[in-house]
This record gives structure tokens, C-alpha cells and sequence, in this order.
């Protein structure tokens, strides 16, 4: 998937340079996914109120993958430039510089969610002390180790963008798998291991995803296609730092705005129901960590729009750029609507695989969710994509500015306002929320063919604009 990557996407038959670049990018962001479904799944035998531990974190913590996840995209276009100019000096300064931006971040990340614990889950009010320990607890431990995340997700970036399928395979591959029994050592004292819990799938996580790192890091000091960072890579300057925020932040801004969104509306729906909210996270837990599967494998073919529309504009071919991307949003479009199908043909027996003995009233509240937005998947798999066909374009802020005000104000306003009416409830809040996906898709296809984005200067010009 690296060579693709790398290669010219200005030639060739349309479907298939999109669809090439596009679907194994979808399946590495669905490995990312993987690790909070699998806390999940494990954790879930524990019983009732244990997937309601672990939610708020695998609601919250995706908030620094995805924020990161602008800056790697952009490191990586910058990376597969400079590859494609042959200046292998400057491939290795970029690849050195963005693994101790990732160190940076995982710094950061420490500080707002390691230490920051209490407080985030303080603000959702699970209404049971012992699911708020455990919730605080599983939190502070992924966030003082989100350092193996962050190099994780910039490990793989660089060895896609240098040419290489079989690293990111092994680390993505083997750091689940090792996530997966660790948690089940850990979780449930197997195998000699200690019997910690919910705070066993926190280690299992945090060990997992930095060991993996260590070994893809390790490739790098020994050389992939032929460039090799320096055994003493966390050592050096950040002269493309301004670079890589100006380009970045926008998209990671873009997209802590549906994280932090999504979390706010979890509160608000939280506040319709009577009594503990334990059983209701169990439930809705188990289904927001099914969404997110599916959106990361939007964000994968949204991640293949950013380069498609980027060199093709470059080469002055704009008709190219939007039928390609047509074809990645058909793609994540048809891709969230069969994991949609399938959920709403075996709702039941899923949930109920996924968590044994799941509470009756989870099992509604799950329902009830999944009934009233698995049909606006594909909206939001489109809505996806042409932001980052935009992003591509250099319209970083048109797309900042449209998630912004659709997810950071229109719904949270309209979903507490709607909240505090008598009688609401929470299918109310995720009616709110199916609305946000059809408007949105609806925006961004006006803007996409309006087509003014053919028009924005370039990132890398001389007068770029966003």
C-alpha cells in the first residue's frame, strides 16, 4: 500500500488507482480501531457495568489519535514528495522530526488525559461509584501510555509513505493481537498473569501498542527502501514544525470537533434517563464502539482523497480529482452501508455475542440506538470523504468551519435543548444526531460540486491558501 502511496496517481484507470489507494488505507485505520473494541469485548465478560467503564475512555481517547492523525498526514504527503524527488536527506529529516512530534504529543496526551482523568469521567457522571473508579482508572493508564499510539500511528505513516506493505502489516497485525491476549491474561488473571480488571485492558493496550512501536522504530534504524533514520532520531530540531501544524491542525481540529461532540451528546442523552447510568453505557458503549469501526474505515478512504485530489490538482487535472473522489465516497459509502445492513439483520445475536449476559435494559438502549442511525451510516462515510477531498485541495478550513458549526454548535444546541424538554429521551438526542450526518453530507456535496476547491492554491505554492 506504501508503493501506492508514492506512485502517480495523475495516470491510470480511475477506479482502480482510487480503489488501490483507498481500501488497504481502510483496512490499516480499521486495525487502529481495533484496540478499544477489543478492551471492550474483553472487559464485557466481567459483567453488567464493566463495558460502561471503559466507554467514556474509548469515546474520549480516539480524540488524540484522530487530532494526531491530521499532523501524520501530513508529515507523510510532505515524506512521499520528497521520496519522489529523490532527496533522501530530507526524507530522513521528516521521518526523524515527526517520530519526536510524536513523542511531543504523547507528552501532551499525558498530561490532558493521564493526569486529566477524574475530571473527564467526573463530567459524564456514570451515577456508580465503583463504574467512575474503574473508568478513571482504565483512562489514567491509557493516557500516561498513549506514547506507543502516537509512534505507533507515525511508525506505520512512514513506512507506507518509504514503500513498505509488510511493516505496517506486522506492527498493526501482531500489536492486536498481542493487545488481545495480554487482556484476556490480564483482565481475567489467565495464564499466571494478575487478575487486574478493567485496569488489565489499559496495560494490555498500553504494552501492546508499545512494543509494536519499539519494533517499527527499530525498522526505520535499520532501513526501509533504502532510508534509514538515525539510531539517535529523538535528538534534533523541529524546522518543519510551523509547516506541519499549518497544514495538519486543520484536519485534526476538524475532527476533535465530532469526537468531542459525540461526547457531549453521550452526556446530554445521559441526563434523559432515570437512575444509574451504568446499564445505559453498557449498551450504547457497545454500539458507539461498533460506529467507530465503520468510521475509521471512512476515514481510511477519506485519508486516499487527500493525495488523489493533491497531485492531481497539482498536474492540472481537477475533473480527475472530483470523479475520484466520488469514487472513495461511493466506496465508504457502500462500505458503512454493509456493516449497517449486517448489524440491523443480526442486531440481537451481535450485542448479545459481544457482551454475554447483557442487562435487558442495555440490550434496548442498544437497540435503540442502532435502529435510528444505521441508516444514516453512508451519509456520514460521504461527509467524510469530501472533507478530506477538500483537505486535498487546500480547503482545510471550508471543512473545519462546516464541522465546526454542524457538530460543535448546531447539534450540541439543538440536542440540549432538546434534552431538557419533558419527556425527551435518548432516541431523541440520536434523531439529532442522524440529522447531522444528512445535512452535513448534503454541504459537502454542494461545496464539492460547486467547485470552487478547483480553484485554492496548493499546499507547497507559493501563495498557498486554505
Amino acid at each position: 500500500m506504501g508503493e501506492r502511496l508514492k506512485g502517480n496517481l495523475t495516470q491510470g484507470g480511475l477506479v482502480r488507482q482510487s480503489l488501490g489507494l483507498g481500501a488497504p488505507l481502510a483496512l490499516g485505520m480499521l486495525a487502529h480501531g481495533l484496540f478499544n473494541l477489543v478492551d471492550m469485548l474483553v472487559v464485557a465478560r466481567l459483567g453488567p457495568g464493566a463495558v460502561a467503564s471503559v466507554t467514556i475512555g474509548g469515546i474520549i481517547l480516539p480524540l488524540g489519535f484522530l487530532v494526531f492523525d491530521g499532523i501524520s498526514t501530513a508529515t507523510v504527503e510532505r515524506l512521499s514528495r520528497a521520496l519522489g524527488a529523490g532527496d533522501l536527506p530530507r526524507v530522513r529529516e521528516l521521518a526523524e522530526e515527526s517520530l519526536r512530534l510524536a513523542v511531543l504529543a504523547s507528552v501532551v496526551g499525558a498530561l490532558v488525559f493521564g493526569a486529566g482523568a477524574r475530571s473527564i469521567v467526573s463530567f459524564f457522571d456514570t451515577g456508580h461509584a465503583a463504574v467512575t473508579e474503574d473508568a478513571v482508572t482504565y483512562l489514567s493508564i491509557m493516557g500516561w501510555g498513549m506514547g506507543g499510539m502516537f509512534l505507533m500511528l507515525q511508525v506505520t505513516a512512514i513506512q507506507r509513505a518509504l514503500g513498505s506493505g509488510r511493516w505496517p502489516l506486522i506492527v498493526l497485525a501482531g500489536s492486536n493481537v498481542l493487545n488481545l491476549l495480554l487482556a484476556l491474561g490480564l483482565v481475567h488473571g489467565l495464564a499466571g498473569l494478575p487478575h487486574l480488571g478493567v485496569a488489565g485492558a489499559g496495560y494490555a493496550t498500553v504494552a501492546a501498542q508499545g512494543v509494536f512501536a519499539v519494533l517499527g522504530i527499530l525498522s526505520l534504524v535499520r532501513g526501509v527502501a533504502g532510508v534509514r533514520i538515525r539510531a539517535g532520531w529523538i535528538c534534533g530540531r523541529f524546522s518543519n514544525l510551523s509547516g506541519l501544524l499549518a497544514q495538519g491542525l486543520p484536519t485534526s481540529l476538524q475532527l476533535a470537533v465530532r469526537v468531542l461532540s459525540v461526547f457531549v451528546l453521550l452526556r446530554i442523552a445521559r441526563s434523559t434517563i432515570q437512575g444509574t447510568a451504568a446499564a445505559f453505557l453498557d449498551g450504547v458503549g457497545l454500539c458507539v464502539r461498533l460506529e467507530m469501526l465503520a468510521v475509521f474505515v471512512a476515514l481510511g478512504f477519506g485519508a486516499a482523497a487527500t493525495p488523489f485530489v493533491a497531485q492531481n490538482r497539482a498536474a492540472g487535472d481537477s475533473q480527475r480529482a472530483a470523479r475520484g473522489t466520488w469514487v472513495l465516497a461511493l466506496a465508504a459509502a457502500f462500505a458503512m452501508g454493509l456493516i449497517a445492513v449486517l448489524l440491523a439483520l443480526c442486531m440481537t445475536p451481535i450485542l448479545k455475542g459481544l457482551m454475554p449476559g447483557i442487562e435487558p435494559t442495555a440490550l434496548a438502549a442498544a437497540r435503540q440506538y442502532l435502529s435510528v442511525l444505521l441508516p444514516f451510516l453512508p451519509a456520514g462515510g460521504v461527509a467524510i470523504v469530501l472533507a478530506r477531498g477538500l483537505n486535498g485541495a487546500g480547503s482545510t478550513r471550508s471543512a473545519l468551519l462546516i464541522d465546526f458549526l454542524l457538530h460543535g454548535v448546531v447539534l450540541v444546541l439543538s440536542a440540549a435543548w432538546i434534552g431538557a424538554r419533558d419527556g425527551a429521551g435518548p432516541a431523541d438526542i440520536w434523531w439529532c444526531v442522524a440529522g447531522a450526518h444528512v445535512i452535513g453530507a448534503c454541504m459537502y456535496m454542494f461545496i464539492w460540486m460547486r467547485g470552487r476547491w478547483k480553484v485554492r492554491k496548493l499546499w507547497g505554492s507559493a501563495s498557498a491558501s486554505c
